[in-house]
């Protein structure tokens, strides 16, 4: 059996950046609820936003069938390295910032990005299964 395992340890760590993303934020989620306006309802908040990112999966099949030509793996692969570099670096840069949504102050950076991360780990656990 000709067996990679350059290309497994590769694969292992592509799936493991998305999965610490995600769960890194609720390793922090004590010292975030502090500072952040929403208290402890960000649990709350982050946990919807977690669950709307599960159109990911759905979203990336419907447009692989409808365009198979177009939606191909590698290009997928590139988008989602590119999103999560992104939402990395504004995530370190602004996690902290808040907005006024229906006359409350919410921290819209950090659910933005928390929504951002999940969309990417649903789009990798496609991958995988």
């Amino acid at each position: 059996m000709d067996r990679s395992y350059l290309v497994d340890i590769l694969a292992t760590l592509f799936g493991l950046g998305t999965w610490l993303c995600v769960n890194g934020l609720w390793v922090e989620l004590p010292l975030l609820t502090q500072r952040l306006p929403e208290g402890w309802n960000l649990p709350s908040y982050l946990s919807v936003v977690t669950q709307i990112a599960n159109v990911a999966p759905i979203t990336y099949s419907a447009l692989h069938f409808l365009f198979p030509k177009r939606v191909s793996e590698k290009w997928s692969i590139y988008f989602v390295m590119t999103v999560g570099l992104i939402a990395t670096v504004l995530l370190a840069n602004f996690w902290d910032r808040t907005s006024y949504v229906g006359g409350e102050n919410h921290s819209t950076a950090l659910i933005g990005e928390q929504y951002f991360y999940s969309l990417l780990e649903q789009k990798l656990y496609e991958k995988i299964c």
